[in-house]
């Protein structure tokens, strides 16, 4: 059982969920459901295979794997009840459900059954509260993490705090701490190289560069300038990320350029087809330049988006956008009631982004 648990651990750590989940099925048969250590394992599994990228697991078999994985987190807490990982597990299948009131009660209880010294549970925590529109409590509770958890998880941790307080309208701490972040990175870079690469080819520092983009375009236009170079850094970094693209064309947007916006949002979409943020804002562009059979097309694009990642309240109100612009005033409420229940329970950050509770 113990080889099996440490395989699944290491497929994890090499960001193989598939190798990883058959481990840690064997694990857990062999240990038995009240082996906390095999169940939480189980539950890190499962979370990881649900986080695959957009578009690449059926909607249905990634809501079964979060199903399991909330059943193996809750086997695990039972089993431990004073572990802060198992507790963070069910905080974290909890957010990723909805279960808002439980996934924060389950982060405080990891962070104190730890000490304050599990970063993730901060991260968790901050997530959460900013699901509930408790900007300021959720900065606040981010920078604690950073006080009380410093290391690894700090780039995580800032890049929470910056988005919480530009979402609470404070767009030049939101600044200094992407900035901060930045630095922090580049250091670690400057030390051992190049840290690992998303898919698309994104480095931690190109990461914080979107960091650094998204903190200047919560100034207005007038941080358009500076977050088009930014968001150009992080293209330099990883010319194939949907993500790089996509910022580039929200800072060209945001400076009235809807030409090169549109340009860089069709690449986004080339890298990533099923990237619906990027689908979603180049639709969005069509139906403003009076386009209105483009926005009918593109909202066919958005709704396959929307197929694959449904709890996305910006693609919802945009779709709702898109539709009213070809005409279908029916759909375009529908899509709009959607989009007003997400907007009260959406997080600054997808909780997918948070890490695996082995």
């Amino acid at each position: 059982m113990l080889a099996r648990l440490l395989a699944a651990r290491a497929a994890l750590a090499a960001g193989d969920p598939a190798a990883a989940l058959a481990a840690a099925r064997a694990a857990a048969a062999l240990a038995g459901p009240c082996h906390s250590p095999a169940a939480r394992t189980l539950a890190a599994a499962l979370w990881a295979a649900a986080q695959c990228p957009v578009g690449s697991l059926p909607a249905k078999a990634r809501a079964d794997a979060l199903d399991e994985a909330a059943t193996a987190a809750a086997a695990a807490a039972d089993a431990d009840p004073g572990c802060p990982l198992a507790a963070y597990a069910v905080g974290l299948t909890a957010a990723a459900s909805g279960a808002l009131d439980e996934a924060e009660a389950a982060a405080e209880k990891a962070v104190a059954s730890s000490g304050g010294a599990l970063a993730p549970a901060w991260a968790l925590l901050a997530l959460t509260l900013s699901a509930r529109r408790r900007f300021a409590a959720a900065a606040a509770a981010a920078a604690a993490g950073l006080e009380r958890a410093p290391g690894s998880s700090d780039a995580l941790l800032r890049d929470v705090r910056s988005r919480c307080l530009a979402a609470g309208g404070d767009a030049r701490g939101a600044l200094a701490e992407a900035a901060a972040s930045l630095a922090a990175e580049q250091a670690a870079e400057a030390l051992t190289g190049p840290g690992p690469r998303e898919p698309g080819g994104l480095t931690p520092v190109g990461r914080a560069w979107l960091g650094v983009a998204r903190a200047y375009r919560a100034h207005g236009p007038p941080g358009a300038g500076d977050a088009a170079a930014a968001a150009a850094r992080a293209v330099a970094v990883a010319p194939a990320s949907a993500s790089a693209l996509h910022a580039a064309g929200a800072a060209a947007e945001l400076a009235g350029d809807v030409g090169a916006a549109a340009e860089r949002y069709e690449a986004a979409l080339a890298a990533w087809p099923q990237y619906s943020k990027a689908a979603v804002a180049a639709g969005r562009l069509a139906s403003c330049r009076g386009r209105p059979h483009a926005a009918t097309i593109a909202s066919a694009d958005v709704e396959d988006g929307l197929r694959a990642d449904g709890g996305s309240a910006g693609g919802w109100a945009a779709l709702a956008g898109l539709r009213a612009a070809g005409g279908d005033a029916g759909g375009a409420a529908a899509a709009a009631r959607v989009a007003a229940g997400l907007a009260l329970a959406s997080p600054v950050m997808p909780f997918g982004r948070l890490p695996t509770p082995a």
